[in-house]
Parts: structure tokens; C-alpha cells; sequence
């Protein structure tokens, strides 16, 4: 599987799984909610919220990585 194939299954896999949330539960429910003490707490997210991510990062990190001739010159 190629790089834009993977990031597509990542984002669909995230929204879909969002959106079954949002319909058989009316929100979205958070896994993960990490705490240091009561001076620290990153913000809660779930498995969706990590593929979205992860699509949207392997978009950047593909796009970086594209060799100029592709990325506008003209032919």
C-alpha cells in the first residue's frame, strides 16, 4: 500500500469511527486522558482522533518528501 493510500484509510478509519460515535451515542467517546499530578493535563482524545492525526502528518511528511518535478514544475 503507497503512502496516499495509507493516509486515506487513516482519515476514513477516524471518521467513521467518529461519526458511529456521534450517532449510536450522541459524542464522541475519549480514550485516552493523561494527568501529572493536578499541575498537568493533556487534552483527552481516542483512536479516531489519533488516525486523523496520523493522516494528516503522514500528508505532511509525504509531501516534504516529493521530489520537486512533482510538486508543480511544469512538464
Amino acid at each position: 500500500m503507497d503512502g496516499a493510500a495509507s493516509r486515506e484509510c487513516l482519515l476514513y478509519a477516524g471518521i467513521i469511527g467518529n461519526l458511529v460515535d456521534r450517532v449510536f451515542r450522541g459524542h464522541v467517546v475519549d480514550l485516552f486522558d493523561f494527568h501529572w499530578g493536578a499541575a498537568w493535563h493533556f487534552p483527552c482524545f481516542n483512536v479516531a482522533d489519533v488516525c486523523i492525526t496520523a493522516a494528516a502528518a503522514l500528508l505532511v511528511v509525504l509531501s516534504a518528501a516529493e521530489k520537486p518535478s512533482r510538486r508543480g514544475a511544469k512538464q
